[in-house]
């Protein structure tokens, strides 16, 4: 076995640790959610960009169409108006816009460029994005291309596909709410090639269909395989071809990353070779796929009535020996299925199907007896909705927990439902079996919970939620300094037990209330009141953000019907740091990320931040105290990386005050 030169041991690693950062966020938050169903429509796929890059709106926001001069940038003084980075929450942020390009400077025209959502640490996983979901455009004669109408404030990363190219990943961008960005030009480039030949055990070339694939360490994804394959197909993430008659294949513009390739021919075993690494100037060397005896798994997926289920999926995974190898098919209409060109091994089997509870059988032998795999109906619940005098509630939400085992917080499913029924009533079907309890909204009403409930596979019954009326909670925000009223401060409710310095650890607070107190939420206005009707009665704390000042956590006590006028809360300026990253050139490092730590206690404090176009970076709202900032660049950012601590800078905020910093991002692609 060949060595593994650093760059490759590097490579590697990352995977490692990526495994890692899926793993840690499916332990935490559960597993992948279901997308939404609802009786009546609520929400919708995102609505792909308009394909409009215009070249006139791009002149005038001085854009001019020649080559971009990123000298003259970095070599602009640091100014407080520049670092005045605004982000206005849920609102439309301003255009990003850019250009592709050849390694001559040429413009690519014809080039698709996507924007997906970036997943952070902390971040849930339902906002993975769905397949399919992500705006696109493409690049017009000039090369150019736009996207307008984003949020303010989120993080994206970008990917361009052409035929005669290797895709890439743009930079990535972080949307200003009042500032247009042009992105750095995303670079076209040959790419790399990987090549070789396939054979059987005797040394002969074989005929075969062979794929590559990029190992998925960027967004999480949500879709069937079928719908993953397709796009990783039309972004050049998967890579299809067929052998000559001699056995040979080759790849031609591959993109950088880290890639499996399989080879399967008829009558024969799949073969495998992994990890592939396609990084800087190191062409992969040439790789030989030996083909051996074909083994099969066979079998048929029935419901619990014995009848035949269509269109399952079943998926196996060799156990022994390693490496692991995976195949997967679907069912024919008798429910029967024949899983083909398997080396020979113990496997793992897992079916699923839509309205069904997954199944799993171990240890199925491959060229064994066939497999008999029993799928059971999945279970659901129907209940009543009804006001504080009986009467029923007709338009209301529901979003579906789980309880779990010594854990007081309710888990996540990503069920949300809207129902409208002059009779107050619900059904939701297809519930695997589990504890769940159901969080009910509706307006005019205290949020509430239906008492839990245990599913098996049968419909649950007369599970109902009787809503209240709470009580009132209003006050004033002002500046704990002058006085001043304190517009756009967000006053959440949470319960007593909730800890407002976790929202600024690892995770940041993404586990839920600890008392289950339901999100309720409001915004001060100019005079800076708030309001919150219909607020759960008990014992709760208000918690007080705004990205100027220092989060205050304020207690009280909500009676039903009553209200509660808090007066004048008090929230004071908290510190700053902005700054502005270069490289060691000295020009601006666009994407790159910059975290910000400080050790509290028993946690840590840990913010990151996304640097916009231009490198700059802003952090607020910080309690005073010494911080170390940390900069890299946005190479392989999809994976969790631990920059080279040497860079790393040790700064003092004050309270209140604003600290400018200039910082170096070291490391490469290595």
């Amino acid at each position: 076995m060949n060595a593994l030169s650093p760059g490759r041991a590097r490579a590697v690693a990352l995977v490692a640790v990526a495994a890692l950062v899926v793993a840690l966020a499916y332990l935490f938050l559960g597993p992948e959610p279901a997308p939404d169903r609802s009786q009546s429509a609520r929400g919708s796929a995102a609505t792909p960009a308009e394909e409009r890059p215009d070249a006139g709106t791009l002149q005038s926001l001085g854009y001019s169409g020649g080559e971009l001069d990123r000298d003259a940038a970095a070599a602009e003084p640091l100014r407080d108006d520049a670092l005045d980075l605004r982000f206005a929450e849920g609102g439309s942020g301003a255009a990003i816009y850019g250009r592709v390009i050849d390694p001559e400077g040429r413009p690519v025209s014809g080039a698709t460029v996507w924007l997906a959502p970036r997943f952070r640490l902390g971040d849930p996983l339902q906002s993975a994005r769905r397949v399919g979901q992500g705006p696109r455009t493409t690049t017009d004669a000039g090369g150019r291309f736009r996207f307008d109408d984003l949020q303010a404030g989120q993080e994206l990363n970008l990917w361009a596909w052409h035929p005669d190219w290797a895709p890439t990943a743009g930079t990535p961008v972080v949307v200003l709410a009042d500032e247009p960005q042009e992105l750095p030009p995303i670079v076209l480039d040959a790419g790399h090639r990987v090549f070789g030949r396939v054979e059987d055990e005797a040394g002969n070339p074989l005929p075969a269909t062979v794929e590559l694939l990029m190992q998925e360490t960027s967004t999480f994804r949500h879709g069937t395989p079928e719908e993953l394959r397709q796009e990783d197909l039309a972004q050049g993430r998967l890579l299809v071809t067929e052998t000559d008659d001699s056995g040979r294949f080759s790849f031609d513009h591959v993109a950088e990353g880290i890639w499996s390739l399989r080879a399967q021919s008829e009558g024969f075993a799949a073969a495998e070779v992994q990890p592939i690494l396609a990084f800087g100037n190191q062409e992969p060397e040439e790789q030989v796929l030996v083909l051996g005896t074909e083994h099969r798994i066979t079998g048929t997926v029935r419901d619990a009535a014995g009848r035949p289920v269509a269109n399952a999926l079943v998926t196996v995974s060799r156990t022994k020996p390693r490496p692991i190898f995976t195949a997967r098919t679907r069912t024919a209409e008798d429910g029967t299925f024949t899983l083909r060109g398997l080396p020979d091994g113990l496997y793992g089997l897992a079916a699923s199907a839509e309205g069904h509870t997954n199944a799993r059988l171990g240890r199925v032998k491959a060229d064994g007896p066939p497999v008999d795999i029993v799928l059971q109906d999945k279970g659901g619940v129907s209940g009543r909705v009804t006001d504080a005098d009986g009467r029923p509630v007709p338009a209301f939400e529901v979003e579906v927990l789980r309880t779990r085992p010594n854990n007081p917080t309710y888990g996540i499913t990503g069920l949300n439902y809207s129902f409208q029924s002059a009779q107050g009533e619900y059904t939701i079907p297809e519930l695997d079996p589990g504890t769940y309890v159901l969080r009910i909204t509706a307006p005019g009403h205290a949020p509430g919970y239906t008492p839990s409930f245990q599913v098996q596979r049968e419909m649950v019954l007369g599970i109902d939620a009787q809503l209240g009326r709470g009580g009132v909670l209003k006050g004033r925000i002002v500046d704990g300094a002058t006085g001043a009223p304190v517009a756009g401060a967000t006053v959440t409710v949470h319960g007593p037990n909730f800890r407002p310095d976790e929202m600024d650890a690892l995770f940041g607070g993404s586990f839920g209330d600890p008392d289950n107190v339901p999100p309720q939420r409001a915004v001060s206005g100019a005079d800076g009141r708030f309001e919150i009707a219909n607020a759960w009665p008990g014992d709760l704390q208000l918690l007080i953000e705004h990205p100027r000042y220092l989060r205050e956590s304020v207690r009280t006590t909500v009676t039903e019907g009553g209200e509660q006028d808090l007066g004048d809360l008090r929230v004071f300026p908290g510190g700053s740091i902005v700054g502005v990253v270069r490289d060691p050139d000295g020009k601006p490092v666009s994407g790159g990320t910059v975290n910000l730590t400080r050790r509290e206690g028993d946690g840590w404090f840990h913010r990151s931040t996304l640097l916009d176009a231009q490198g700059r970076f802003r952090f607020d709202a910080l309690p005073e105290g010494s911080y170390e900032i940390i900069a890299y660049p946005p190479y392989n950012q999809n994976v969790l990386m631990f920059p080279d601590s040497s860079s790393a800078r040790e700064v003092f905020v004050p309270t209140g005050e604003q600290i400018r910093v200039e910082l170096t991002a070291t490391g490469g692609e290595g």
